[in-house]
């Protein structure tokens, strides 16, 4: 399970125009702050660490929940789902979370980390 406590070493992510702060629960795109619930973040992170590295769900599952947990791997495609429309992106083309059908999710794009080390919101967007 992806740790919370050392924001020491967070570093921002940049993807285009989207850049994800680990050290806070938020991204920016285009002047607008995306919030994510600790869940979303959590498999965001599972996904950065991991880019281009095909996951199943059962340990995206395994990465995101307290061991003993009676979540099931349709938790992990209700999250996916969520974060693609955050992130504005879509699974019919993916452009950030990509689908290989009965093998799992990857994140389809590496990240290129930036020396930021503020958290400061911008403009709060609806979601």
């Amino acid at each position: 399970m992806i740790s919370f406590a050392d924001s020491a070493k967070a570093k921002n992510l940049h993807f285009g125009d989207l850049t994800i702060d680990e050290a806070c629960m938020f991204a920016h795109r285009n002047g607008q702050t995306i919030q994510f619930t600790r869940n979303e973040r959590a498999l965001l992170l599972a996904f950065t660490g991991n880019p281009r590295r095909l996951m199943s769900r059962s340990r995206l599952l395994d990465e995101i929940t307290q061991p003993g947990s009676d979540s099931s791997d349709r938790n992990i495609d209700f999250l996916v789902n969520r974060l693609r429309l955050k992130l504005g992106d879509n699974a019919k083309s993916p452009i950030y979370i990509a689908n290989t059908i009965r093998r799992g999710l990857r994140l389809d794009r590496d990240p290129i980390p930036a020396g930021s080390d503020r958290c400061v919101p911008h403009h709060r967007s609806k979601f």
